[in-house]
Parts: structure tokens; sequence; C-alpha cells
């Protein structure tokens, strides 16, 4: 819940207009064609950790508690999968 806040609260004040509109808010939908749509788990888990790192600007403790997983973990989860900041 306090996610969601906090993406309202920042798209107000960077907005322009009375309307909160897509490209008001840190992160975009990717849409995935059936035949790009990732095969694994491992490639999903991957591909969530980098939107949920890119819509924290890369801040490890914020990301964590999004994921609800510990900072180390995080860690070696971005480790394991060879997760580069600006990839996305």
């Amino acid at each position: 819940m306090r996610e969601l806040q906090n993406v309202i609260e920042r798209a107000l004040v960077i907005g322009h207009g009375k309307e909160i509109v897509p490209d008001d808010l840190p992160f975009t939908r990717k849409e995935f064609k059936p035949e790009e749509f990732p095969k694994s788990l491992k490639m999903m888990e991957r591909l969530h950790i980098i939107r949920i790192l890119d819509g924290s600007n890369w801040n490890i403790s914020q990301a964590a508690r999004e994921l609800d997983i510990d900072r180390q973990t995080l860690y070696n989860k971005i480790e394991k999968y060879e997760i580069k900041r600006g990839e996305s």
C-alpha cells in the first residue's frame, strides 16, 4: 500500500496537468507477445526484479521491501541473474 501511495504522490508532483497519465508514472508496462513471453520462472523472476529495481531507482532496501525479501537475498539474486543497472 505504501508503494502505491508513493507512486501516486510522485506522479502528482512531476505530472503536468490535473490528471495522472501513464507518462507520469515511474514505470512502464511492457507487453509481451505470446511468442516473446518468458518460458521459465527464472526468466520471469529476473524480469520482475529488474522492473522493481528500476521502479525504485535501484534503491536496494526499497526494492527488497517491495519484493518482500531480505536485502542480502536481493543482492544474491542480482548476482545470480547477472543484473546490471540500466539494462531494462
